[in-house]
This record gives structure tokens, sequence and C-alpha cells, in this order.
């Protein structure tokens, strides 16, 4: 992704080199013995198929003949999007849509009322035919593939504040894309928990801690224990007629080794069409961040289209960082042509870019 630097410094989300294989978590408990044993067996494979006549090809290791597997998965999810030409992703799996479009009409016959209201929505029970083979804690953590590699180089950057802050935006930003999905994980029970870890020893710890409300805490911790992510999310749906909302409400916790604390909120997942029209998926909302020791302050605006004088896609973001003081200033000020002019005066660096337009197009790697 690229995006166009408008300050003195860009918030820079592309520049990053990322090699898939590294950053596809492996997962940690007893399913790593039968993943190992399946890329072994591809390993053993290639060398009986390579061995006898033509040329040789280059061996991979299990964990990386393993990778390979989890790459195709993982983008698989590619082929059922299309871009809309408004901004956002859409689904076209139309088997998909029918069945749960049905669903959704069911549903809506039962609780009327109470769904539209947003009451029910993280909390009744739904076919099985909507539901995509694994639990909701594998789907939040799939937002952090981008630990092993741009929140290291955070970790990394303690001698520059700004850096670091573009980083933990940059890292926020890039994984959100892993998080979107057609089909529904399953909801957590009680007690029920996750673990995985990357390939360069980031170890993802995760527990579902409360059915009501809908609550998951979490710990990531990073390699040489270079950072320590942690967190509470509470899962909240909210449902009109046509169209969905999630939340992850909560504050997460970024601890690096010297010490530094950044916090950042997440911004809300919105899909139309549930009923009728065209199903649509994009980011909507604001994530903000905070590194009080440094007092300096980001956010990111995931609904930057919002200007008559400037048409943009939905799915345009915006990133700005400013000292403390000036964005606590910003709360109480009037919003008018005088004020804004000053505020972008002030602020340190802003960058503006498409988020889902440009990953119809990745890489083999990102």
């Amino acid at each position: 992704m690229s995006t166009l630097e408008l300050g003195s410094e860009g918030l820079v989300l592309s520049t990053v080199s990322l090699q898939i294989d590294n950053i596809v978590p492996r997962n940690s408990i007893t399913s790593a013995e039968a993943n190992k044993a399946t890329a072994e067996a591809i390993c053993h494979s290639s060398d009986k198929a390579t061995s006898e006549d033509g040329p040789q090809r280059p061996t991979l290791s299990a964990q990386d003949s393993w990778a390979q597997l989890q790459i195709k998965d993982r983008m698989q999810w590619m082929e059922h999007f299309k871009q809309n030409k408004r901004g956002g992703l859409v689904f076209q799996d139309k088997e998909v849509l029918k069945k749960q479009q049905g669903v959704f009409k069911e549903v809506m016959m039962q609780v009327g009322s109470q769904l539209l209201s947003g009451k029910l929505a993280v909390r009744i029970s739904l076919p099985i035919r909507i539901f995509e083979p694994r639990s909701l804690l594998e789907r939040v953590a799939n937002g952090w593939n981008y630990a092993p590699t741009v929140l290291k180089k955070a970790a990394l950057s303690s001698s520059d504040p700004l850096e670091r802050m573009k980083f933990v935006m940059a890292f926020v930003a890039g994984g959100l894309h892993f998080c979107v999905g057609q089909l529904k994980p399953f909801n957590p029970i009680l007690g029920e928990t996750y673990e995985a870890t990357y390939a360069d020893g980031t170890q993802v710890f995760m527990e579902h801690v409360s059915h009501h409300p809908v609550k998951s805490a979490f710990t990531v911790v990073g390699p040489k224990e270079l950072y320590r992510m942690s967190g509470v999310y509470e899962f909240e749906s909210v449902s009109t007629r046509n169209s969905l909302a999630n939340y992850q409400n909560g504050t997460v916790s970024i601890t690096f080794r010297d010490g530094t604390l950044i916090t950042y909120t997440m911004p809300q997942i919105k899909m139309s069409g549930i009923l009728f029209g065209d199903r649509v998926v994009e980011m909507v909302g604001t994530s903000r961040f905070e590194d009080d020791a440094n007092r300096i302050v980001g956010e990111l605006h995931f609904d930057a289209n919002n200007s008559f004088l400037k048409k943009s896609q939905s799915d345009d973001i915006k990133g700005s960082i400013y000292p403390a003081n000036v964005r606590y200033l910003m709360s109480s000020m009037p919003r008018d042509n005088t004020n804004i002019v000053l505020l972008r005066s002030l602020e340190i660096c802003q960058a503006r870019g498409g988020d889902c337009k440009r990953l119809m197009a990745v890489p083999s790697s990102v």
C-alpha cells in the first residue's frame, strides 16, 4: 500500500517489506505436531519427485512447507471479494450469500425489534451453515500478524518516539484485512483459550473470560520481551434493517522493554447489504493512539471522506500525529475554517491513502 505524505514526515504504511511465511502464526499446542508431520511428508514427496530425472528443485524445511500451506488458505478470502466502486470490499460468493440472507430473514422474524435494537446481535443462536470452522479468538488474533515485523520495528525504535508511534499505527492498520471474512467465526465458550506462536518466537495467549457481556482477554509477548501487548475486548454488534456494525471495545496497551507505554483503540467493521443489495464490508470510525511519556497522540480516521470539497472512497483513511496538548485542545475548539487551518499547521505529520482498494492487488510478499 502507498500513502501520500503531506507533512514533513509521513505515516508510512508501505515501505516495510514483509514476507508472509514469517508472519503466519502456527498453533503451539497439540495440532503443531500434526502440522509438522504434514509438512515433512510434503518435503519427502518433493525429494522423491526430484531425485530421479530432471533438474533439482530446492527443498523446503518442514516449517516453510507448512507456512506455504497456510499462505494459500489465508489468502483464499480474496477470491470471494471484489472492489466496490465507492470503497470497501463486496462479497461475491453467491452460494454463501444466499444461505446467509435466508438466515437473517429467519432471525428477523423470530426476534424482531430486539435484534434491530442491537441487544441480541452477539448472543442469539444461529444455524451452523453460516459459520467458518474456527473460533472468534483465532479471527481476532489474525489482526496481529504483523507483530513479528512492524511491531518489532517499533520496539527497536526506542530513540525515536515519533517513529515508534508510526510503526504502532501501521501495525494496527495493516492487520485489519486479516480480520475480514464472509463467514462468521464461532462464538467462544466461557473459559475457551487459544495459543499461537509466530516464527520469530512471538507468543499469543487468549482466553474468553465473560459471556454476558462477551469479553476476551489477551496477551502477546514479543521475542526476548521486546514488547508485551495486552487488553480485554468487549464484543458488541449493532444491527439495523440492512447493516451490521461490529465493535471491539476496549483499550489495548503495548509496553516496550524500555518502559514506554502506548495505548490504542480499534475501529469498527461495518457490513451492509445483509438483506438486499451488495454485501459490502468496510472499516469505519477512529483509532486513537496515546504515548503519555513522550506526550504524542496519533489518530487513524477511517471516515476520511467526510468533506464536501474532496470526493474520496469510503475506504480512504487519514492518519495524523499531534503533540498531546494540541490534541486535547482540538476537542474543545470550534471546528471553523480558521481553527482547522491552525490545527493542520500544528500536526507533526499526516498521511492519507486507501486500504481495501489496494488489498485487491496484494502480491506474494506484502
